[in-house]
This record gives structure tokens, sequence and C-alpha cells, in this order.
């Protein structure tokens, strides 16, 4: 079975580690947001969605009259206009643009939370007109976070989400959703150069936790077995990484680009795959006779 597409959250959280420029276009039930990328740095987001509706917003605010907003809206085609119109009537610029700061934030929860279909973009000039000094950073995998998590409190029952098993809940759902994109390190939080050792250490520490969510009274059947996929995953990351010829063999591809990640793993656990090879051409010279472990035997010449 073929891996599900990623979600929008993934895509924007491995853009901005690729330090990529352009649209990331997620679309809603309520219309399409666009989040605009420069170097891997969110910088705007637009939105078809009423519910991040500048207008609505100035409303709510109380720094616009409801009558006076279906005039402004056909006045003004851009939050800037509505902005500079309002200016004109009087209002602060400053508590506008704070305003607008945090719709933007909206649109870049709710389509980093429920994206049905995302889409990348690089569109030379698509970020022309956008001033990167109006609007600070925004921390595209906290937002990322929040949104994810607001939505898994939703929709996963499971421990108190400030308790040991539901702070464990959150770090497993997260890796979960990144999965396309997480490399193996990723998934057991350590870094390439770490001592075989210390990676057991780690892989040990994530099955514990994650098989405590798993066996928690209060978690439902989605998380229970998002649990059991995920600890599957962390074991077999550990087997495959401890061996320094296979560590040798995935750290080459990694830095090629074409290492498997985390949803391989779990496609691996779900249904075992016989034969299976990565779709990047690998180096064709056969693996020496020293070379035994899972990846030396399928990349061939990766530990030498």
């Amino acid at each position: 079975m073929p891996p599900s597409p990623p979600s929008t959250y993934e895509l924007a959280v491995a853009l901005g580690r690729r330090a990529a420029t352009g649209v990331l276009r997620a679309t809603l039930s309520a219309g399409e947001v666009q989040i605009f990328l420069l170097a891997g740095r969110l910088l705007w987001a637009t939105s078809t969605d009423p519910r991040s509706s500048l207008g609505a917003a100035f409303v709510a605010a109380g720094l616009m009259d409801p009558s006076e907003l279906p005039f402004l809206k056909a006045e003004a085609r851009t939050d800037d206009d509505l902005i500079s119109a309002l200016v004109k009537r009087g209002r602060d610029r400053d508590r506008l643009e704070a305003v607008r700061r945090e719709v933007l934030r909206g649109r870049v929860r709710m389509a980093l939370a429920e994206g049905e279909d995302a889409r990348f973009d690089e569109v030379p000039g698509s970020l022309d007109g956008i001033d990167p000094t109006l609007l600070p950073d925004l921390d595209l995998l906290a937002i990322g976070q929040d949104a994810r998590r607001a939505v898994e409190a939703q929709q996963v029952s499971g421990p108190a989400p400030d308790s040991p098993h539901g702070i464990a809940a959150h770090q497993l759902l997260e890796r979960y959703h990144a999965r396309h994109s997480d490399s193996w390190y990723d998934l057991l939080g350590v870094r390439p150069s770490v001592s075989p050792a210390s990676l057991q250490r780690a892989a040990d520490q994530r099955i514990a936790a994650w098989s405590a969510v798993a066996d928690h009274p209060g978690v439902g059947g989605d998380l229970r077995r998002k649990a059991g996929r995920m600890v599957q995953a962390v074991q077999l990351a550990a087997e495959r990484l401890v061996p320094e010829s296979d560590r040798d063999a995935y750290d080459q591809l990694l830095q090629r680009g074409g290492a498997p990640r985390v949803a391989d793993l779990i496609a691996e656990a779900e249904a075992p795959l016989h034969g299976f090879a990565p779709t990047m051409e690998t180096d064709p010279t056969p693996a020496p006779p020293r070379q035994k472990g899972f990846l030396a035997r399928l990349f061939g010449g990766g530990g030498r």
C-alpha cells in the first residue's frame, strides 16, 4: 500500500528546513489558505476562509463598526487596502497591525491543522510586494505543533495533556505527523553523531514512554494504534542504526537526500516488504562479504 501524502504541516516544516521560497497552498472546507515562505521563513498568509477574515477580526476587536464592513470590503480588496482605509478614517495603525498579526497566525494554524490537500509552488515573483519587515518571523514549527495539538485534543481521547503520559502522547503524535519528512534520527530524538550506546538509550526511552501511552486506560483506539506503530518504528530504527556498517550506509543515503524515512519503517512494521529498496539510485558496487547488517545488504557498499 503506498504511503499517504504528507500533511500541510509536514510539508511546511520540511520546506522551512530546506530554506524554500514560494507559496504553500492548503485547501480547507471553507476555502484556500496560502502560506508565503522566503528562504524557509514564514512571512505571510492569505485566506478565503471567512473564519480568518481581517474585517471580521477588526469588528470583533472594536476597531470597525459592523455597518462599515460591507462598504469597506467592496472598496478594499486586500488586507493592506483595508488597513489603509481604516487609517484614513482615524483608526490607530499600530492596533490594526496587532490584530493582523493574530489573524495571520490564525490562518497559518488553520492551514497546518486542517489542510486537506496542499502543494508547494515555486513561482518566480510570488513574494513580490511583501515587505519582510512588516511582520516578525513566525515560528512555523511552534504554530504547527500548537495547531496539531488542538486538533488532536478534539479528535483523540487519551491521558490529560499536562500529565507525563499526555506529554509523551503529544510527542508521539508530532513525530507521527512528521513521519514522511523525519529521518530515523529525528524519530529517536538524537543527532547523527551520537554514540551507539546513547542511541540505544534514546530508543529505549522512546519505547518505554510510547508503550506506556498505548497501555494507558484512557487512550482511545486511534491513539493506541498510532502508539503501537511508532514503538515498532523505534525498534526497527534502533536495530538498523546501532550496527556501524548499517549506520554508515544510512548516513550516506541521508547526505544524498534519498534515505528512507519514518513512514517507511511504519509501512514495514504494518506489512513487511520483501525486496524493498528506495527509489533513488544507489551505489551499484556489490557489498563486501563482511557487511552483514540489514542496510548493508539492502543498499550495498554503504559501510565501506
